[in-house]
């Protein structure tokens, strides 16, 4: 009864702080508006929130012979506040404001969807009781690419930019690229691949990007384009249904392909959940450095000694040591193999908020980092994860989505700023800074999975994810805009057929290299991947601003 009364007094104490935060911000923020409207600004359809008299940014804009236009290009319809400082006080340090706001979004994006919204999704899954390749297909990728999603919603309607389409394509890249090389290296040994979901989702995905890199020939995207994408991630979905069944029949064509492990239950659900599995470690205990990577061998001797707890503790409970011994000793081998084999309880639900700071200095400083973003989507958003509040999990799903979209509405606004300040066009952002940022949580699990010697999770999450980016994140927001707009959206930002184009190679590269390494990941693979994606980066920025044009696209 005391620590109910205890947590809501901390509620409403931290309710009143956030309150009072929100007064002074408006108090701070109160003349802007007033001073736009004062400015001329329209109040139409797509200008409701823009400044009108004075520009903040620096624009950078070049144009080729053919009408690409390179460089920054400060959107004239974005729907964004006025700027809060000037381009002397962003020339001076305020810059750096916003560039902290943006790594701050990065980190707010990823505790939302740990936190809250993939935990809603996992109750779903059990209360409808869907399978678990249709569950990693669509639920679990939404889960894992709603900040891409979100930005690319927020590039199309806001900004009016191709900062969603370049976080998008770059993001792929990253994963497909950096976060393999970066699980190379990070094993301490070559790890195995298992070559059916490899073979699965790269076919899915080579016949996405070669749709889209036929559909942007013209810089414009019909609405029936945008349709035929959506159907391509229909026609995976229904495709994943029937997935045992496939995976059977290609092992009795190609039997030299079989796994020679059986998965393992949880090797499985990770390979289709991504970085999402069930029984996951929160992102937010991982930044406390509170979780001890083990690998493999490490994990049955665990099982082992649990195996010798188990019957201690069974011996301390009086049990007849005969049935230990004599002719029971198989019974007893049996006992103590199930005990070996016995998966670990789910720990007891603990509140990060009211738990308060815990552990080391690290520790300590993350959890007060963390709580300015923690505390209002706790007060606002119930905790699936609390067995109490499970039954919540439909207000879980809506709230954690209006959350992401503040949050990518924030990285996107101050990554504009940023951008346009230092005359880098909003697709080179997404391609390079959002892309990495929106992909770091994957990066981070994917290495701690390498590891632990789990080659196939790392690299079938990381190009299984990006179907559902290319598929879904991009089509969607074109199809709504044709919708409501026109009948084409137009792909404003030069070389961004031939980046779809270039990552598309890199696709059939990585591959290749790994049936060049007959299905292991090796360090040298890594440093292919790695340069490989270098010069990714290298030539799109080279397209970006014109340097080299795009003449076959």
């Amino acid at each position: 009864m005391l620590s109910a009364r205890r947590s809501l007094i901390l509620k409403w104490q931290m309710a009143l702080v956030s309150a009072s935060m929100f007064t002074l911000y408006l108090y701070y923020n109160k003349g802007q508006p007033a001073a736009a409207a004062a400015g001329g600004s329209s109040f139409g359809a797509r200008h409701l929130l823009q400044a009108s008299t004075e520009a903040t940014t620096r624009p950078n804009i070049n144009v080729t012979d053919d009408g690409a236009q390179c460089g920054a290009k400060p959107s004239d319809d974005a729907l964004f506040p006025p700027n809060t400082f000037s381009d002397d006080a962003l020339g001076k340090g305020a810059l750096i404001l916003y560039i902290i706001g943006v790594l701050y979004m990065f980190y707010a994006l990823a505790l939302i969807c740990d936190t809250f919204f993939v935990p809603s999704l996992e109750v779903m899954i059990e209360k409808f009781d869907i399978s678990q390749d249709v569950a990693g297909a669509t639920l679990m990728a939404a889960g894992g690419s709603a900040p891409e999603l979100f930005t690319s919603v927020i590039g199309v309607f806001i900004s009016d930019s191709d900062v969603g389409t370049g976080t998008i394509v770059g993001s792929a890249v990253f994963n497909v690229l950096f976060v393999i090389a970066a699980c190379a290296f990070a094993s301490a040994k070559a790890l195995s691949l298992t070559a059916w979901p490899l073979i699965r989702d790269t076919t899915f995905y080579s016949v996405s990007l070669a749709l889209l890199v036929g559909f942007f020939s013209d810089d414009k995207v019909w609405w029936w384009e945008a349709l035929i994408l959506f159907l391509w991630y229909i026609t995976y979905v229904v495709f994943m249904k029937f997935n045992q069944a496939a995976e059977t029949k290609f092992h009795s064509i190609f039997p030299s392909l079989k796994e020679q492990e059986p998965a393992t239950t949880d090797d499985r659900n990770f390979t289709a959940w991504g970085r999402f599995a069930h029984n996951r470690t929160p992102l937010f205990v991982w930044m406390q450095g509170q979780v001890k990577v083990s690998s493999k061998v490490d994990d049955i001797e665990q099982k082992k000694t649990r195996g010798i707890h188990e019957l201690k503790k069974k011996l301390e409970k009086g049990q007849d040591k005969e049935e230990l011994n004599g002719d029971d000793g198989e019974k007893g081998d049996a006992e103590e193999s199930n005990a070996m084999m016995e998966p670990q309880e789910d720990e007891e639900y603990k509140d990060v908020v009211c738990a308060g700071p815990q552990g080391t200095v690290y520790s300590k400083l993350i959890w007060y980092v963390t709580m300015p973003l923690m505390i209002p989507m706790w007060l606002t958003t119930p905790d699936p994860s609390n067995p109490t509040r499970k039954k919540f999990f439909a207000m879980t799903f809506v709230i954690s989505i209006l959350w992401i979209m503040v949050f990518s509405y924030l990285m996107v606004w101050w990554t504009t700023v940023v951008g346009n300040y230092a005359g880098i066009p909003d697709s080179v952002m997404g391609l390079t800074f959002l892309a990495a940022g929106t992909s770091v949580p994957d990066l981070i699990t994917s290495v701690i999975v390498a590891k632990q010697g789990h080659g196939d999770m790392a690299v079938s999450s990381s190009i299984g994810s990006n179907i559902f980016d290319v598929c879904v994140g991009l089509p969607v927001p074109w199809l709504l805009y044709t919708m409501i707009y026109e009948p084409f959206k137009t792909i404003e930002s030069a070389g961004m057929g031939c980046n779809v184009g270039m990552l598309f190679l890199m696709l059939i590269l990585v591959f290749c290299s790994i049936m060049a390494f007959k299905w292991k990941m090796t360090k040298t693979m890594g440093v292919i991947m790695l340069v490989l994606y270098c010069v990714f980066v290298a030539i799109s920025l080279l397209f970006s601003f014109c340097v080299i044009t795009c003449d076959f696209m």
